[in-house]
């Protein structure tokens, strides 16, 4: 195709937008078309097809070579982007997107006539564009639309990314999941699998006369749930609220007012902690029933989410980061107490105060972060999350809590004790929390007024006492049983993503500026250029002080690679901090036995050899016994980065199969919580890395198991 010339003159508002080349040149594109005298902006286009369509047409026809083609063969209409652009002299190949997936057109030049062939030169990838013409098969065989039609519907400015590749751009798929869904096809199969989730729950509850409804997600008091909740102010009213943190007060003020199946997916809010299993805005589905108990509810449970998993995935059997689960009723029961027991030796059920449970905690020293402001029962719930739920892999039903856990559930008839309820768990995860509900309101007040107490002495997440639906209780209930399950988490689950905010559009996040400081970091460090030593040669040195058979020398190599990752992140020679990172430990076999040498006995080899001095520095600075100052970017990085390799191989090992494979970041995230384990690693050492590196921590661990995934052959693990 014949070049455009581009005016150099034509100005721009946007400044950085002048500074684009190709924004430039897809700008005089768009005003060649108008000249043209073609809308690049029509108000609509009348697509007729799909890519779908174009398929199973072809599985049903006879389809023909482009030189066979007929005028009374079938002419198809459909719009999408341009995604490839191949020019083969007169005719020119593309392949067009639409939501239902790829599909490659043709444009012949004898087809369409020079004059409107020509137009194809305004043409760029991302563009949208409405085709209409005849399918035929190539001599490879790839089915394909002759365009006879076609119409511009819209111009690309930015040039689209060829695709986004996991883990490396995790932070571009959250801020623009819209260029994630356009270029990454698993993406787009997660989000369907979502709305496929969410399509059957609520036809499957429709169909059992469930009634949905909508409440309030602005309330005066933050009941439902334990969790610490968001506070907004409402200036119309001049008073302060709480974003909800659980529908289910409302619901069940919905059953006293005669509803008796009812449903809500809610949009809920927990001021709590983030990590890759917990957001603090969430999609809950919950619904109550009259007249159910909780072993109703518990029946009814494990048809529901057995039925989902079959009508999804054709099978109950799935994999789940790894794991072979079946999702085929009947599903494990275990109790709470069984279940603590199990793992720690601790009978829950001994224990009616708060201090003796503390003090057989401390005992076989298991560490809950808060555990001064916890009441019993979040601390047992604390105790087991601790040390038994990740364990918890097929289907499992975990029952019989303790009723100073659940201040909304009904106590038992047998044992007042325990309460009438159960979680359903998979793969360490909790997917459903569900009891008999408490309808006695004087017995509700009672527990209420014991949160709120609970709540003065420093415990954040017990509740607050809510006199409006005491009063809505008074009126009288029925016997109820109601559920919960969160609509990120199951979609994760069921999607293998390791992080909910890849099963949500557009997750929250803190600003750009505070995830990302290269412009500072650029102005901040002077980049080195030459290192002193090849890598070539480092590698020989490393091998002359420390053996490939020696495991320090897997830990050389995986450091190697997390500084080289990082490099790349924060637009810093790679090459530099590779070396820094292979040598680093270099003295570790001649002062293992003495730290304050650590380091010393480096400085010396390297600077023999011609290193650069700050390569040097950093090698002998992130031995933190030296305490020197970290005053250069490579400092930082190594001295923060050289403790998370080790937890990170620390984690492999731990696995069935003993690899990075089965490592996941929620893996990392819990361990590192987990003092007791890999307790030779200094957690407060890569705490830093997110203050230095300018990083959230989520993201070092992202790039850091990433990097030594990539060489996990030479790291056998």
């Amino acid at each position: 195709m014949t070049h455009i010339l581009v005016d150099k003159h034509e100005k721009f508002n946007n400044e950085k937008e002048a500074d684009s080349d190709d924004f430039f040149i897809r700008t005089h594109k768009l005003n060649q078309l108008k000249k043209a005298g073609y809308n690049p902006y029509p108000e609509r286009f009348e697509k007729k097809h799909s890519t779908s369509d174009i398929y199973l047409y072809a599985k049903s026809t006879k389809i023909p070579e482009a030189d066979k083609l007929h005028k009374d063969d079938q002419t198809f209409t459909l719009a999408g982007r341009l995604m490839t652009f191949r020019e083969h002299g007169k005719l020119t190949f593309a392949h067009l997107q639409d939501f239902e997936g790829k599909l490659q057109i043709a444009f012949s030049q004898n087809y369409l006539g020079q004059e409107k062939y020509e137009l194809l030169h305004n043409f760029d990838l991302g563009d949208f564009l409405g085709v209409s013409g005849k399918v035929f098969v190539t001599h490879k065989g790839e089915i394909t639309l002759m365009v006879d039609e076609f119409i511009f519907l819209g111009k690309s400015f930015r040039s689209l990314p060829e695709k986004f590749h996991g883990l490396k751009d995790m932070e571009s798929t959250y801020r623009q999941r819209y260029l994630d869904l356009l270029v990454n096809t698993n993406t787009q199969e997660r989000f369907k699998i979502r709305n496929k989730i969410n399509t059957f729950l609520r036809n499957y509850l429709t169909q059992d006369n469930f009634i949905e409804v909508e409440t309030p997600i602005l309330a005066s008091t933050a009941s439902g749930a334990l969790a610490k909740p968001f506070i907004t102010h409402h200036n119309a009213l001049d008073a302060d609220f709480y974003l909800r943190i659980a529908p289910e007060t409302y619901l069940k003020r919905l059953i006293v007012g005669g509803y008796e199946k009812v449903f809500e997916f809610a949009k809920c809010f927990r001021n709590e902690g983030i990590d890759p299993s917990h957001l603090q805005e969430f999609t809950m589905l919950e619904y109550y029933v009259a007249y159910w108990n909780w072993e109703d509810n518990l029946k009814y449970t494990e048809q529901l989410i057995s039925q989902l998993v079959m009508d999804i995935f054709g099978t109950y059997d799935v994999t789940i980061f790894n794991k072979k689960i079946s999702f085929k009723p009947p599903f494990a029961r275990i109790t709470m107490r069984d279940i603590i027991f199990e793992y720690c030796q601790i009978d829950i059920q001994k224990y009616n105060k708060v201090n003796e449970l503390k003090q057989d905690i401390f005992k076989q020293k298991i560490e809950i972060e808060n555990i001064e402001n916890l009441g019993l029962g979040n601390l047992i719930d604390s105790l087991y999350k601790k040390i038994a739920r990740e364990k918890i892999i097929q289907p499992t039903f975990l029952i019989a809590h303790p009723i100073s856990l659940s201040p909304l559930a009904r106590s038992n008839d047998e044992n007042p004790e325990l309460a009438d309820r159960f979680q359903l768990l998979v793969n360490g995860w909790e997917i459903v929390n569900a009891y008999s509900e408490l309808v006695d309101p004087r017995e509700q007040k009672k527990r209420l007024q014991e949160q709120a107490n609970l709540k003065e002495t420093g415990d954040d997440e017990a509740m607050m006492m809510d006199d409006d639906y005491i009063k809505a209780m008074e009126y009288g209930m029925p016997p109820i049983s109601g559920w919960g399950m969160g609509i990120d988490r199951i979609t994760s689950l069921l999607t293998n993503s390791e992080n909910l905010k890849d099963t949500i559009f557009f997750p929250l996040l803190k600003s750009k500026e505070v995830f990302h400081h290269v412009d500072f970091i650029k102005k901040e460090y002077e980049l080195i250029k030459d290192p002193g030593i090849t890598y070539e040669k480092a590698k020989e040195v490393l091998i002359t002080y420390i053996p490939k058979i020696d495991a320090l020398y897997k830990h050389s190599l995986a450091v190697e690679a997390i500084m080289r990752k990082l490099a790349k992140e924060l637009k810093q020679p790679e090459e530099v901090w590779a070396i820094a990172g292979l040598l680093h430990d270099l003295d570790y076999p001649e002062t293992k036995n003495n730290p304050l040498q650590h380091g010393l006995i480096s400085e010396k080899i390297l600077s023999k050899i011609g290193v650069h001095p700050e390569i040097i520095y950093a090698v002998k600075a992130h031995n933190y016994i030296h305490e020197l100052s970290l005053n250069t970017l490579l400092a930082k990085a190594l001295y923060s980065v050289e403790e998370l390799a080790g937890l990170i191989t620390a984690c492999a090992l731990v696995q069935p199969n003993k690899t990075l494979k089965e490592v996941t970041v929620d893996n990392i995230q819990k361990k590192f919580k987990q003092k007791a384990f890999a307790s030779g690693v200094n957690r407060s050492i890569i705490q830093k890395a997110e203050e230095y590196l300018a990083l959230p921590l989520e993201r070092v661990i992202l790039l850091s198991l990433e990097a030594m995934r990539e060489i996990s052959s030479d790291l056998e693990l």
